[in-house]
This record gives structure tokens, sequence and C-alpha cells, in this order.
């Protein structure tokens, strides 16, 4: 979906919850005595060093979290009233070891994505492209490189043509949006996506979402069942919108975002 005209377009990649994600799969190998993280692809041969790591990270990420919430508390009910100024306070608390961009190395339509080849590659991954607009580049280059299941979802457009282009691709298309509200003709919160797809006992290792302002209202309930076990997402790309609705408060709505995956 691109945006409409007049909209005032931010895009923020954002690996939500990745100090989590990547260290739930820390493995120790008691026989050889290292730890090791299958997201590096790499061996740590010092035992506990990994555990230092971890600590350190979580620890440096409460920090900037608790820095961010004053900066916030303190600007009041209006923290960023410029759209320029709307991402200032939410500098990475996380970087990625193993960043590559999935799709157009430029411009709309590529995303970055956490993790080796070897990562994505051990199991049958499983992928939720939410928003296309026809183009499947991200979608299918991410299914060529990791030989994933992907499934892309966009309910604007030509729905045939579009399911005609993704299968030749390998690619599932549903013409479908995404909404946090209840599920209908054309739109379907996350819940609903999962059971329909029979997916309610596997990871969505990867999230894009780009559906021009769904985000918001979408991830309220998101965040909510990420939390609560209900369902499992490895990690989120999303293009966030600013100005998308008239009612919408850059500051406040970006703020309740990125507390909600806290």
């Amino acid at each position: 979906m691109k945006a409409a005209s007049g909209y005032c377009l931010i895009s923020a990649v954002m690996l939500v919850s990745i100090v989590a994600w990547c260290f739930s799969f820390l493995r120790f190998d008691q026989n050889r005595q290292y730890a090791y993280l299958p997201l590096l692809s790499s061996y740590i041969q010092r035992p506990g060093r990994c555990a230092t790591l971890y600590q350190n990270v979580a620890t440096r990420h409460e920090q900037l979290m608790a820095l961010r919430r004053d900066f916030l508390t303190n600007q009041g009910e209006n923290p960023t009233p410029k759209e320029k100024e709307c991402f200032d306070p939410y500098e990475p608390t996380f970087s990625c070891p193993v960043e590559q961009r999935i799709g157009q190395e430029f411009g709309d339509g590529g995303k970055f994505v956490c993790g080796s080849d070897e990562f994505f590659q051990e199991k049958l991954c499983l992928v939720y492209s939410i928003g296309s607009d026809g183009d499947f580049t991200f979608e299918e280059r991410i299914r060529r490189k990791f030989n994933c299941e992907v499934h892309t979802f966009d309910h604007t457009g030509d729905s045939v043509a579009y399911e005609e282009a993704g299968r030749k691709l390998g690619v599932f298309f549903h013409p479908w949006g995404l909404t946090g509200g209840p599920s209908s003709d054309q739109l379907r919160n996350l819940p609903d996506i999962v059971d329909q797809l029979g997916h309610r006992n596997r990871t969505i290792d990867i999230f894009k979402i780009d559906c021009e302002g769904c985000e918001y209202k979408s991830f309220d309930i998101i965040w909510s069942l990420i939390r609560d076990g209900a369902i499992r997402i490895g990690q989120v790309q999303v293009e966030m919108h600013v100005g998308w609705q008239p009612e919408y408060h850059c500051g406040l709505d970006i703020n309740r975002f990125f507390t909600g995956a806290a």
C-alpha cells in the first residue's frame, strides 16, 4: 500500500524485543563447555561470556528505557509537536549483530532482517508480510534466500492479479488487511489470520508490516498477545506513518506504539 498524497511518511525499521528474542536462542553444550548463539552462527569460546554479554545489553536497555520515559513524562501531553522530531526519543536500545537488508537495496519495499542465513535455514521459517501493493520483491527474495514459507496480505488493488503474481514466485497471497478490531470480509485481526492459516502452534519468524497507518491500532492488541504467549513472533519490521489521519498525534501515538512493545 502506498502513502496517499499529503502524507508525511517516516520509515522506522524496528526490530522489537530483540534482546529477549535473540537470547532466547542461547544454548549451552555441556560436553564441549562453550556457549554459542545460532543467530551469529559462530561460537563464543569462553564459558559465561554470553551471560555477561546478555546482562550488559539488558542493563543498558533498561537505562535507555528509563531515560526515554523521563523525557516523555517531562514533555507533558504534547511531547513532540514537530513531525520531524517524532522519533527523536526512540534511539535504538539494541543493535543486531547480524543484520542484512532484504528486497530493494534503496527506497521503499526493502527491510532489514536480523539473523544469519543459517539461523533461518535450520527450520522451515514462517514470514507474514502485511501490505504489498503488488510488489513482491521482499517476499520473493526472503523466500529464495531463507527458503521460508511466505504469506503476504493486502486488501487493496487487484487481488486476482496479486494472487497469480505471488503464486509464480512461491508466495501465498491473501486479500485481507490487518485490523486491531473484529474481523470482517476484507480485514482480519492477527489471531484470526493465524487460526485460519493453521499457524497457531508456529512462530512467525519475520513479521513485516507496511499498511499506511494500520500499525497503530493493530499493534495495541498484538503486543498484548505476544506478552501473553498467545502468538509467537521472532521479529517485526514496521514502516511507521506520520499524519495518516486527522486525529493522529505524532508524539502520543508513536509513544503508545513503542511503549506497548517494551
